[in-house]
């Protein structure tokens, strides 16, 4: 049993499939109305939507298949994205390219294959609109014509499917961007607040927790010290502490803890102004000090707070769930600035 080659084109193909974000999506009612019809019209036991990715090709609706994904070797829509063409396979016991597969030995037993390519994006195809049968049967230039134009009504859903994954992240952006928004303002606006000092840290932290999509942060005023510098607390948030870490929490919120470790992650901002980013915490085997050594984190963003070319404080975030990177550091400029 051969498994195809991939096509020449195959980063660019791969690239163009991704960017569908479709793969491992829910089941589809449009998708799957249109591999029924596909079954209905052709007289057929098993209709697909194949997506073929660099191992394995996904059922975006799998008609008459229980399995939603083969791997990519035992695939005859990737010898269809090979050869860039329709694929007709009148009868795989005649064909030695398919007669020894175990999607044809075994379940579900394909005796009868064919397959058009679907390109919803810049004329690459990144997988098929194909029929199966557990008979031989022939397959007219008819027929191949109007799997042609069923296959460009799945191009046209998966175009739709990717504009609407668009849309809903760019109303999420704005949610979020309004958020910001509201934030800041009433950083500046909300006197009541500043005047009460804590009030404010507090909002502040809470907001930047729900901003980042993190289960920790915290903002803390760097204090000048001989050797190093040393971070006092203002507000931190996390999961529900222990009595005895609520206890130390505010020590360090009153000054009467300060954090002094330079060489911890939070060290590295309060000691040294460097902005720290840091998505694979589990390799490292320093201390976080969030706020103690006894807190597990997946991930650390700390930035440092410069004020007139002085180091004057500093916040941080732990498990987000999102990447962190300089693209969210940009982000965030206007929250450190305020």
């Amino acid at each position: 049993m051969p498994a195809s080659s991939p096509p020449d084109n195959e980063p660019q193909r791969l690239a163009a499939l991704h960017s569908l974000e479709v793969l491992d999506t829910p089941s589809d009612k449009a998708f799957e109305r249109m591999t029924r019809l596909t079954c209905d019209l052709f007289d057929v036991p098993v209709s697909l939507v194949s997506l073929i990715d660099q191992e394995r090709q996904w059922f975006k609706s799998h008609h008459g298949f229980e399995v939603s994904e083969t791997n990519r070797a035992l695939s005859f829509c990737a010898h269809a994205i090979a050869q860039d063409g329709p694929l007709v396979v009148e009868d795989t016991h005649n064909d030695q390219r398919f007669a020894d597969n175990p999607l044809v030995t075994g379940p579900p037993h394909v005796r009868f294959y064919a397959g058009f390519p679907i390109r919803p994006l810049d004329g690459l195809a990144v997988g098929t609109l194909c029929i199966i049968d557990h008979q031989p049967r022939h397959f007219s230039e008819r027929d191949l014509t109007l799997l042609g134009l069923l296959a460009g009504q799945v191009e046209e859903l998966l175009r739709h499917h990717k504009l609407q994954v668009e849309l809903t992240q760019t109303a999420a952006k704005m949610h979020k961007e309004q958020r910001l928004l509201e934030v800041l303002h009433q950083g500046i606006t909300d006197y009541q607040a500043l005047m009460s000092g804590e009030q404010m840290w507090t909002f502040l932290t809470e907001a930047l927790s729900e901003l980042t999509d993190s289960e920790h942060a915290l903002i803390g005023e760097v204090l000048p010290g001989d050797a190093h510098n040393a971070l006092k607390l203002h507000a931190i948030k996390g999961p529900p502490w222990s009595h005895e870490s609520h206890h130390l929490l505010e020590q360090l919120r009153r000054g009467d803890l300060v954090l002094k470790k330079p060489d911890s992650l939070l060290g590295r901002v309060f000691a040294h102004g460097e902005t720290v980013i840091d998505n694979d915490i589990g390799a490292h085997t320093q201390r976080s000090e969030f706020p103690l050594g006894q807190v597990p984190l997946d991930n650390f963003l700390g930035v440092p707070i410069v004020s007139s070319g002085q180091l004057i404080g500093m916040f941080a975030i732990g498990n987000s769930r999102q990447q962190l990177d300089q693209h969210l550091l940009d982000w965030l400029q206007p929250f450190t600035d305020t």
